[in-house]
């Protein structure tokens, strides 16, 4: 039974584990990058909230963790145009990873409940 449920435990975090191979990877839709991730120019770019949550190499700018070093903020210019339009792909990375965490929690939440009725039919062979 503990075999069980340790390889599940451990093919639950392989799985989750798996997703920085798509780092800079091609494509069209976020979809395509799968979760932690967003389409961004045709590339597949982690989401971030803060840089720790980068790689080395790579700071957290507008939700994405990019390469090179931190821009500096006095040097940027952002004009009324583009802040309406980052803000919309703002919410939009951030509604995609609300949607991806909510999938992710159904999952576990199932896996669970398999092993729960696993261990009731192992408890229930077990009782004479």
């Amino acid at each position: 039974m503990q075999h069980f449920f340790s390889a599940t435990i451990i093919g639950m975090l392989f799985l989750t584990g798996c997703t920085e191979t798509k780092l800079n990877a091609p494509c069209t839709k976020d979809e395509q990058c799968g979760p932690g991730f967003d389409c961004h120019k045709q590339k597949c770019l982690k989401v971030c909230t803060k840089d720790e949550q980068c790689p080395e190499q790579m700071h957290c700018y507008k939700y994405h963790c990019l390469p090179g070093q931190k821009p500096n903020p006095k040097t940027q210019t952002t004009t009324s145009v583009d802040l309406p339009k980052q803000e919309l792909i703002e919410k939009q990375a951030l509604r995609r990873e609300f949607e991806l965490i909510r999938q992710n929690q159904i999952q576990i939440q199932d896996a669970l409940k398999e092993i729960k009725n696993e261990l009731k039919e192992m408890k229930a062979q077990r009782t004479p």
